[in-house]
């Protein structure tokens, strides 16, 4: 039962449900948790009039701590609070160390797509195609992936916006090496793999832009050209020389289906390539994420409700399978609601806890952003004290324009 209380009355043992302030305000990571020490009392009396205290939980006014209850608690209050400095310190570390990964993924996500598009550039001006660039850009990839994927995914779906080329080129790539690492890919094979992601979709620059920047509906001749682009792909790359026909399979078979109804080849099941298989599902799953001329962004968790729809019909059922299982629920990048009403982003996630991420907070339970954003560790928490209520689509006209501005915020201080 919950209960509307004077913060005056508020003792050891109560489980706070609601805190009269707001949470940006706020020195309590969340509003709902159990009463440990005087030190919480107080810093309730600072902050809020009247709370509201969950009976179910935790004491009721009338429940007054015995004596020697109290006398415990007291003595547990020194330890509380140099068990709360220690996880203060333990969680400014932690968090430096994330601030720090997403320095660094976002320094080398830039790289990687400037250095595409200056390869895509060369390819459209009819110059050789710059393989030692594109290796060098695959290698640091696969060991940035390898080290840590959240901070790659997590950039490569906040910036999954638009229809540049190489942009959605490089997030694929991040996509499959992820995927590849988490089914146990040899770090031999992953190199090759990562390559044909790369450069996947090299064949649509063949392709008139009025066609790829259409919104209405193609024309089959306009389609016809589209889906010359796979054949396109494996051509340029065959006329640059060196490149190994692992990645051209890759290039050329990546918009086959399982049940013969892709293109260019009609190719069936198992005889298209593992890795040709493997980058159907990471270049759908971008494409869906991304907003794009003829179609609004699906969220994460949607585009995840496609593959598996069609598994076993455009996808490899079990392939699709693992790389839900990759991602995780709630992947990196995922706009999420939390039970405290507040809306946030994930940053990260372990395998061992993937329904409780980290999240980077961009909005209050009101709406308002979070300028600047804050950093949320839901593992910190018991599912009853604060956890993740739904997905939320980013491209809600409710929650899109004050989205957009904490991130152009985070962006200027990155």
């Amino acid at each position: 039962m919950k209960k509307r209380i004077d913060v005056n009355k508020v003792r050891l043992g109560m489980f706070i449900s609601e805190i009269e302030c707001s949470w940006l305000a706020s020195p309590f990571p969340s509003h709902r948790f159990k009463v440990r020490s005087d030190k919480q009392i107080e810093k309730l009396k600072q902050y809020s009039a009247f709370v509201t205290i969950d009976t179910r939980k935790g004491l009721d006014i009338k429940d007054e701590p015995a004596g020697c209850v109290q006398q415990k608690a007291l003595s547990e209050s020194e330890t509380e609070r140099t068990t709360e400095a220690g996880k203060a310190v333990r969680a400014d570390i932690a968090e430096a160390r994330v601030a720090s990964d997403r320095d660094r993924a976002s320094a080398l996500h830039k790289r990687s797509y400037s250095v595409l598009s200056n390869v895509m550039q060369d390819v459209r001006l009819g110059r050789s195609l710059d393989t030692g660039s594109v290796q060098k850009v695959v290698h640091e990839l696969t060991e940035s992936v390898i080290a840590d994927r959240n901070a790659l995914l997590y950039l490569s779906q906040l910036q999954n916006k638009g229809s540049d080329l190489a942009q959605k080129s490089v997030n694929v790539c991040i996509l499959t090496l992820v995927f590849a690492k988490h089914i146990g890919i040899p770090r031999k094979k992953i190199f090759a793999l990562g390559t044909g992601a790369l450069l996947h979709d090299l064949g649509m620059l063949q392709v008139p832009t009025d066609i790829l920047q259409k919104p209405q509906k193609l024309t089959l001749g306009e389609l016809a050209l589209v889906r010359k682009h796979p054949e396109w792909g494996r051509d340029i790359l065959s006329a640059s020389g060196g490149i190994p026909d692992e990645v051209l399979e890759i290039v050329l078979q990546h918009q086959e289906c399982v049940d013969g109804s892709g293109y260019p080849g009609g190719l069936e099941g198992r005889d298209i390539g593992l890795f040709a298989r493997m980058l159907a599902i990471t270049s759908v799953y971008e494409a869906l994420t991304r907003e794009r001329c003829y179609e609004k962004a699906m969220p994460p968790t949607a585009a995840l409700q496609f593959l598996y729809n069609n598994r076993g019909r455009y996808f490899d059922a079990r392939l699709v399978e693992k790389f839900i299982q990759a991602l995780g629920v709630y992947p990196p990048g995922c706009l999420v609601e939390t039970s405290d009403g507040d809306v946030g982003v994930v940053v990260s996630q372990s395998d061992q806890e993937s329904l409780r991420p980290r999240l980077m907070l961009v909005l209050d339970a009101g709406l308002a952003p979070y300028l600047p954003a804050r950093m949320l560790n839901l593992s910190s928490f018991t599912a009853d004290q604060l956890s993740i209520i739904r997905a939320l689509d980013p491209t809600d006209p409710r929650i899109s324009k004050q989205l957009d501005e904490v991130l152009r915020n985070c962006e200027q201080h990155s």
